[in-house]
Formats: C-alpha cells, structure tokens, sequence
C-alpha cells in the first residue's frame, strides 16, 4: 500500500506541473488574443481617415505625433524586417484567421485542463 500510494503522489505532483503550464499557455494566449482584437478595433477605426493626425509608439512608452496620409493599405511584417503592403480588408481578414485558429488552441487547451483536474481529482 504505502507504494502505491507514493505512487499517486508522484503522479499528482507530476500532473499538477503539467496543469501549471497549461495554464501559463493559456495566459499566454488569452494575452496574444487581447493584443489581436485591440489590434482588429485600431485597424477598423482607421476607416476613410486622411491627413488626420495620431500618435505613433515607438515601444517603452515613447509617442512620436504622425499624420495619416492614406488608410486603405497598412504594412504587415511578415518576419526577417521584411514588410509587405496589403489593403486594409485583407490584413482585417488574415487577423481574423488568427483570432480563430487561437480560440481553437485555447478551446484544446480548456479541455486538456479539464480532463487533467478530473483525473487528478480520482487520483484522491
């Protein structure tokens, strides 16, 4: 018995490590969903705006005052500092497969944390 029981500790503790990083990943997540949608709401706000002006972050939170000469096409990164212009419809369309496809990962992950609570839950 004591062996047995050791042995259920050990895959309690074992699960509950797992559970921990499910969970991280899923903060994550929720994060890179929060940026996506702010990012969607600013792209959608940009509609028929020329030469109004705005305040463009530099990152730390460092604003440079910019003026905005056409809305139509932003600039995507595409990685390697390669940019590439795209109409604002597509990049809205592309942001939107992003958004599902990380809903869908965060739905898996849900239900991974799921079964990992109940079966941690019959381990007691």
């Amino acid at each position: 018995m004591p062996n047995q029981n050791q042995n259920k500790l050990l895959e309690m503790q074992m699960l509950n490590q797992q559970l921990q990083q499910l969970q991280q990943q899923l903060h994550s997540l929720d994060h890179q969903l929060e940026s996506l949608e702010h990012l969607k709401s600013n792209l959608e706000s940009l509609k028929d705006q020329k030469d109004a002006k705005t305040y463009c972050s530099l990152n730390g939170g460092v604003f440079v005052e910019s003026e905005i000469k056409e809305s139509e096409s932003v600039l995507l990164s595409v990685g390697a500092n390669v940019l590439v212009k795209k109409k604002k419809e597509e990049a809205l369309k592309l942001i939107d497969h992003q958004l599902n496809e990380l809903k869908e990962i965060r739905v898996k992950l849900e239900n991974e944390v799921n079964k990992m609570n109940m079966h941690m839950m019959s381990l007691q």
